[in-house]
């Protein structure tokens, strides 16, 4: 088995990444495995403390099999900082496992994500291997340990070289290509209610969401993710601390599978279960006071190709880290 080398992005947030890289120490596979540090320079400062912390932290690192970091002299942003990294880690490997700072890992997130870039690295269908499951049951009667899902999770998840490299992260391209029509609404609909919003904002702002571009790609390309049905990663950063909001406590007690190893029941030919494919939906639907509000956001950009800002109105061609 090959083993693929770890990405974690971070600025400032010590504790978050202190608890990220110490899980993931934990697994048994961390001494086979090469860890790469992308650590952003501080934006204000209020980041200075914990970026100092943070770097304090990287020259003690210990129970990896070696430990590089990109220390940016300047602040390039979450995105550019991290394409960047894989940029120049693609140019050693193959294949990577990604995580941002603010998720920490069962002891066999790097077995399971290692099995499955190997297993299906050969299927075109796959883009990536992700190590997290939504907060959802499994129906009683799927007994395979992981699944196939048309969508991308970025919270700990492995990809190849190859493929990465084909997705279009061009805002005017997927604006072209993905115009906001009922059609598209439609077909993004049926995969995640959510990310809806994010082709709102992709056709309103010029907004594009970095797993926005790759859901589109999937799409596009009929291809699926790998995920496990017992999470092996939990998330503690929807705490006001980073980028994004959220609601602390829905996720950050969200209970991982607490085994060193896990051995997957591979089965070359796994399509989607629709029994699964029910059960996600109705996780990612968009409540219906938000599918009112977006039905008048449509109808008003219709009529006038624009909207009320909301809030702070973004940059055009702008990237965002955000999960949709």
């Amino acid at each position: 088995m090959e083993f693929a080398p770890v990405l974690i992005s971070v600025i400032d947030r010590d504790i978050h990444f202190k608890n990220c890289v110490t899980s993931l120490a934990q697994n048994p596979l961390a001494k086979e495995t090469h860890l790469f540090i992308a650590l952003d320079a501080p934006l204000a400062e209020k980041h200075k403390t914990g970026h100092a912390r943070v770097l304090s932290f990287i020259e003690n690192i210990e129970g990896f099999k070696k430990v590089t970091l990109f220390k940016r002299e300047k602040n390039m942003g979450s995105s550019p900082n991290q394409f960047l990294a894989m940029e120049d880690i693609f140019k050693q490997y193959d294949r990577l496992i990604f995580t941002e700072d603010d998720n920490v890992f069962s002891p066999n997130f790097l077995d399971f994500i290692n099995q499955g870039l190997d297993f299906f690295k050969d299927r075109q269908d796959v883009f990536s291997i992700t190590g997290y499951n939504y907060l959802v049951d499994m129906p009683k009667s799927y007994t395979n340990n992981y699944y196939v899902f048309p969508g991308f999770e970025a919270w700990g998840v492995g990809m190849w070289r190859e493929k990465w490299n084909n997705v279009d992260f061009s805002v005017e391209s997927c604006r072209k290509n993905t115009p906001l029509t009922v059609k598209n609404i439609l077909k993004i609909n049926a995969i995640a209610g959510v990310a809806v919003l994010a082709l709102f904002d992709l056709a309103q702002f010029g907004v594009l969401h970095d797993d926005f571009a790759l859901g589109l790609h999937m799409l596009k390309n009929n291809m699926y993710s790998i995920f496990p049905t017992i999470s092996k990663v939990r998330n503690k950063g929807l705490d006001g601390s980073g980028e994004n909001g959220g609601v602390s406590g829905l996720f950050d007690n969200q209970y991982i599978d607490e085994s060193d190893t896990i051995q997957l029941r591979f089965d070359e030919q796994i399509k989607p279960n629709p029994d699964i494919l029910r059960i996600i939906k109705k996780f990612k639907k968009l409540k219906y006071k938000k599918q009112i509000k977006l039905l008048f956001r449509y109808l008003q950009f219709k009529l006038f190709q624009t909207v009320i800002p909301r809030g702070t109105k973004a940059k055009n061609s702008q990237i965002c880290s955000d999960s949709v």
